[in-house]
């Protein structure tokens, strides 16, 4: 009997692949505090977005807590809410009073549109991590940091840092005080530098005035967390600083006036050098004031000298005064007789090692060069 063989010709036809029309959501990014208390209702903001083809009605996402940045269906499930509007919205969600204390992701699930294909991009989680409290606050004074020295009436910046080991800040701001102790046993008998509400834990630098009538001395600073509303734990609400702040004075000094004499003309220019001057300071040549002064930098003043009163030749004190009190120099600047004696017309000028000029008292020693100008 023949044998019949058939041959089944295939036909490949290439046909177009048809992009299907869907939505798409996705999960951008999701905020929230960085602390909270177990049983407050706090805000979220997340960001959701449609990248699909098909628009979405009404959707619905989960808001998670996870120890790590991965986010799944075995992490705590803290509420669904329902939404409308995509982008950047803010949400209300309550934590429940169980929950328990730590430091949380929170992830951000969109839950699938009617329709939706891809789910790869239906989960976010915030960057930054949200800690749980539980019960009442527990401030920390931890530490307060200030100047190795300071003067009375001077501001003064103070790093003070505060922490809370303890349930959120959620009956408003916390109260704290920097204190002057002559010791480091801080109490309320100590001197009160300042007294301020802040919503700000950790380190922050603050400014304190030290009193103008504050006595020279070795003190430290005090820390003082007054107890917040419910806080039960206030031994540690209070911290020294670990070094001290020496009050120095901040009043003027005089360690030379240069040069230290001239004519009873007055007319020359001096130098006074010393400590603590201020664009404010005044000069006095006995009770007479200089003729002009100018403040150079707060060691360095130079002033015009007065003619002497009368023309008396002798010594006078020099006094500097500032805002922060004055000094004294004893017998700092001598008058004395311009060339060539007693008043005529002549006028002799001389110069040491160099031209004549109308100084009247120069130095000389043996090898120098004397040049003499006299004229009427």
């Amino acid at each position: 009997m023949p044998t019949i063989i058939l041959r089944v010709l295939a036909l490949v036809v290439a046909l177009p692949l048809i992009a299907l029309a869907q939505p798409d959501l996705s999960a951008n990014n999701v905020l929230g505090p960085a602390s909270v208390t177990a049983g407050q209702t706090f805000q979220i903001t997340r960001d959701i977005s449609n990248i699909g083809t098909v628009a979405v009605g009404s959707f619905s996402y989960d808001i998670r807590l996870s120890p790590n940045t991965t986010i799944s269906t075995s992490d705590a499930l803290v509420a669904t809410v329902n939404s409308t509007n995509l982008g950047i919205v803010a949400a209300n969600v309550t934590l429940p009073a169980n929950f328990p204390a730590g430091i949380y992701y929170i992830g951000l699930v969109v839950n699938p549109a009617p329709g939706e294909i891809n789910t790869s991009n239906n989960v976010a989680v915030s960057f930054a991590t949200m800690t749980v409290f539980t019960g009442p606050a527990d401030l920390q004074a931890v530490s307060v940091v200030g100047p190795a020295s300071a003067s009375p009436g001077q501001t003064v910046a103070v790093t003070r840092n505060i922490a809370n080991s303890g349930g959120a800040l959620v009956n408003g701001p916390l109260t704290y005080q920097i204190r002057l102790s002559d010791d480091q046993t801080i109490d309320f008998n100590d001197t009160l530098l300042l007294q301020i509400g802040s919503n700000t834990l950790g380190g922050l630098a603050v400014n304190v005035t030290i009193p103008a009538g504050q006595q020279l001395g070795t003190y430290w600073l005090g820390l003082v967390v007054a107890a917040y509303p419910g806080e039960t734990n206030v031994a540690n609400n209070i911290v020294a600083a670990t070094m001290p702040t020496v009050i120095v004075s901040s009043a003027p000094t005089i360690s030379a006036v240069t040069p230290n004499s001239g004519s009873v003309l007055g007319g020359e220019t001096v130098t006074i050098s010393g400590t603590n001057f201020d664009l404010a300071s005044t000069v006095d040549f006995g009770a007479t004031p200089a003729q002009a002064v100018t403040f150079v930098n707060p060691t360095t003043l130079d002033a015009v000298v007065p003619p002497s009163p009368n023309q008396s030749i002798g010594t006078v004190d020099v006094t500097v005064t500032t805002a922060n009190g004055s000094v004294t120099a004893t017998a700092a600047y001598t008058y004395g007789q311009p060339y060539p004696g007693s008043g005529e017309d002549l006028q002799l000028l001389v110069g040491v090692n160099g031209p004549p000029d109308s100084q009247p008292v120069k130095t000389a020693v043996p090898g120098d060069t004397i040049t003499m100008n006299l004229s009427s």
